[in-house]
């Protein structure tokens, strides 16, 4: 190798040791490394805490945050001003224990990669198919072909209960759709096919009654179910009072629903998403999570 090319990789490998010695800070058992990356051609950094201290009784744990740019140096500081001390001087006068009491405050984003804990759930039964509570986590997937299309909606449903799937998903937009639905159960049943259907309802109440004769499960959109599809009209919705009496039209169409669904022992699924706000909730709300979440509390508390 020559000499020049040598110097290059000198001067390479002495600024990557730089780069990495300035965005490194060992405090105790706790090692914190700062990595600088770029987005859409924004400085970032990203904050790795790695516990390594040697226990057998303890696993290595890693703690990952992202912040915006940082200044390394006053990054322990403002931990401290966040534990009520703001003096520069009483921080540099810390422990390396004390700042790693500090430094363990910080919420965890994940406490173990290898292992999940359940939230505690109402059971909820759907066909012959139990979800929450203490069940097992079924599988739900759904059909990618044309609801009128029966053979091919049967192809996939039996196909995917092979391949274990416990639950599978329809669409269903209208009247031919809701018809078809008929005969995709009955061949099903004639196939020995027992798996639980679930209707995706778009836009018309009515043929969320008629999918509730057929399909153990109905999802309705609080986005659509009502409104239908945006008209983007200029009512504006300035007081409370004004916009809760639109519940009282919610109530109209969703509770014929609610009725049947109790009586065949349907279960109904209430699927929010924030793509799908109907009209009235943005004109009260705005483009906010705030009203997704009220959006579906609207039907959940029918």
């Amino acid at each position: 190798m020559s000499y020049i090319k040598r110097l290059i990789l000198f001067m390479l490998l002495f600024y990557s040791h730089v780069k990495i010695k300035k965005l490194f800070i060992k405090i105790s058992n706790v090692n914190i490394f700062f990595a600088e990356a770029k987005k859409n051609g924004k400085k970032e950094f990203f904050l790795f805490l790695l516990n390594i201290k040697k226990n057998s009784q303890q696993k290595k744990t890693y703690h990952i945050t992202k912040r915006n740019t940082i200044n390394k140096s006053d990054f322990l500081y403002s931990l401290l001003n966040e534990e009520g001390n703001s003096s520069k001087k009483e921080y540099k006068n810390l422990k390396d224990e004390e700042k790693y009491n500090i430094i363990q405050n910080i919420k965890k984003y994940c406490e173990c990669t290898k292992k999940y804990k359940r939230l505690p759930t109402r059971e909820v039964v759907i066909g012959n198919v139990k979800i929450g509570g203490n069940n097992k986590i079924a599988i739900q997937t759904m059909a990618s072909c044309d609801t009128r299309n029966v053979e091919e909606c049967v192809y996939q449903i039996r196909k995917c209960k092979d391949l274990g799937a416990d639950i599978v998903r329809l669409t269903v937009q209208g009247v031919q759709e809701a018809q078809a639905s008929y005969h995709i159960k009955e061949k099903l049943l004639s196939e020995n096919v027992n798996i639980p259907l679930v209707a995706d309802i778009h836009f018309n109440p009515k043929i969320a009654l008629m999918a509730a004769d057929v399909f153990e499960k109905i999802r309705v959109n609080p986005g659509n179910y009502v409104d239908g599809r945006k008209k983007w009209i200029d009512k504006v919705y300035k007081t409370k009072e004004e916009f809760d009496e639109g519940k009282l039209f919610i109530k109209e169409k969703f509770v014929p629903l609610i009725e049947k669904c109790k009586r065949l022992n349907r279960a109904i699924r209430i699927g929010t998403n924030h793509g799908s706000l109907s009209s009235r909730v943005l004109s009260y709300y705005g483009d906010t999570p705030l009203g997704m979440v009220e959006s579906a509390f609207e039907f959940s508390d029918l």
